[in-house]
């Protein structure tokens, strides 16, 4: 090699050196920014020209794929489950349960009130206990229906606001396919646009069941069960199309393009669907059951029964379901205010107790909707005993809360596992860069004497026959 070959050689030293030392003064740099990825100098390819081997470089972002997929995959279940537990949280202060302002302890003191008056059926006080009694259990239902409602209303409102997001998030990712395509078409890695595209990735796969495909471009393509939300620089919009259920209007989520109904099986957007759709319904309807039992069952004693003033057939309470039962406060056949119109007496002569002793006895046994006696040896998937069938439904709603919040643990136990695979390739470790930063500066002030004894050769070249 000639002397001034060799000084070019110093000199690609040199700038390799320098190009190696950005590097890890960008990783040091980048050490707290989510989502970055720690780079390279690595060899791209050697050219030989006849003389010499020139090997090029260029700069990589240090990534594992199946890392990646892995975790946005686990990221849709902890979106899903984290959700849920959320939402199970918030439905379960609804209940206020167990405590003494729950309905499972204003049912007892209900048919408690009935047992006093039995014990006095002609003493106003009793009966006036019953009447307040009654009041404070059907509102009670009454307020745990309205919020059951509220909180579904609210879900609703999150189910758009996370098609929205979903929605700004892809269109990002399908701008910045078309910035990377452009910017590599020359050769180099779009790196800190890369970043930038998978963060998004990453949230996205905690909203949606999303899966992504690298196109050899560059371009990633996002996929919502099979069809394409993102394909290279094409984005196709999620529509939030309002619908009327059970008198309440609800977001159903379509493809803008034909208005096809969206596959949608994980992610948060899933859990609050599956809420809102499902869970919340469902407890309305045990909701609707328990008063429609309650107020079925009681009334249809209570009409057969006397006053203290002597008249009879007259409803306890009034009302269709958990939204509108209360006791009766009809002005000509109401109760409230009225408390001598409280049925105690089945043959109308004062002091009989009988009916208040059937009415308490509603604690004990099982009714059906329309509030006849089921004999507990038939089995009658409508007939409940009323306090065992509230303390079934919230028992059984506490199971499945302590289930989503177990869930949540076990599903953000894996994704931090996950998180901590990935930061072990694609993060920066202080440490190793300050080894590299150390190499790379002896690398180069070595280059540097290679290029001063190449100059003091030439020099001294120069001056031979002086």
């Amino acid at each position: 090699m000639s002397l001034i070959g060799s000084l070019d050689l110093g000199k690609r030293a040199i700038m390799a050196q320098t190009e190696a030392l950005k590097v890890v003064g960008d990783n040091i740099s980048n050490i707290n920014t989510p989502g970055y990825s720690r780079k390279r100098i690595e060899l791209k390819n050697s050219i030989y020209t006849g003389q010499q081997d020139l090997n090029q470089l260029e700069t990589r972002r240090i990534r594992d794929k199946f890392i990646d997929n892995h975790l946005r995959k686990e990221n849709q279940s902890l979106g899903n489950w984290e959700m849920k537990s959320q939402m199970y949280g918030q439905v379960e202060q609804v209940f206020l349960e167990p405590s003494e302002n729950g309905i499972n302890n204003m049912i007892g003191e209900f048919w408690n009130s009935w047992e006093d008056l039995a014990n006095n059926p002609d003493d106003l006080n009793a009966r006036n206990m019953v009447i307040q009694r009654g009041m404070t259990l059907a509102q009670n239902i009454n307020r745990v229906d309205s919020q059951l409602k509220d909180i579904r209303k609210n879900v609703n409102g999150y189910v758009e606001d996370r098609i929205d997001q979903i929605n700004q998030k892809a269109g990002q990712v399908a701008y910045l396919n078309s910035q990377i395509e452009f910017m590599e078409a020359s050769g180099e890695e779009a790196s800190g646009l890369r970043d930038s595209r998978g963060l998004l990735i990453d949230e996205l796969s905690k909203q949606i069941n999303v899966t992504a495909l690298e196109r050899d471009n560059g371009a990633i393509a996002l996929f919502i069960g099979g069809r394409a939300i993102v394909d290279d620089a094409k984005f196709t919009a999620l529509k939030a199309e309002h619908v009327s259920v059970d008198g309440m209007i609800v977001t159903t989520v379509k493809w803008s393009d034909d208005q096809a109904n969206v596959e949608i099986r994980n992610g948060e957007l899933a859990g609050l669907m599956e809420i809102r759709d499902k869970i919340i319904p469902e407890l309305s309807d045990k909701m609707d059951q328990l008063a429609q039992t309650l107020i079925n069952s009681v009334n249809k004693l209570h009409t057969t029964g006397y006053g203290l003033d002597g008249t009879s057939d007259r409803n306890f309470f009034t009302g269709n379901g958990a939204s509108d039962i209360k006791v009766n406060d009809d002005v000509d056949t109401g109760i409230v205010n009225h408390p001598e119109r409280v049925a105690a007496s089945e043959n109308g002569q004062v002091g009989d107790n009988s009916i208040t002793l059937k009415i308490a006895r509603l604690s004990d046994i099982k009714v059906s909707t329309d509030g006849s006696e089921v004999p507990n040896s038939v089995n009658d998937p409508n007939a409940i005993n009323i306090a065992r069938f509230y303390s079934d439904t919230v028992n059984s709603f506490g199971t499945d809360t302590q289930l989503a919040s177990m869930m949540t643990e076990i599903s953000q136990m894996i994704v931090t596992d996950l998180v901590e695979r990935q930061e072990g390739v694609s993060g920066v470790s202080l440490d190793e860069e300050s080894a590299d930063l150390i190499k790379l500066q002896r690398a180069y002030e070595a280059a540097a004497k290679y290029m001063a004894v190449i100059d003091e050769m030439i020099g001294t070249l120069m001056n031979i026959g002086r």
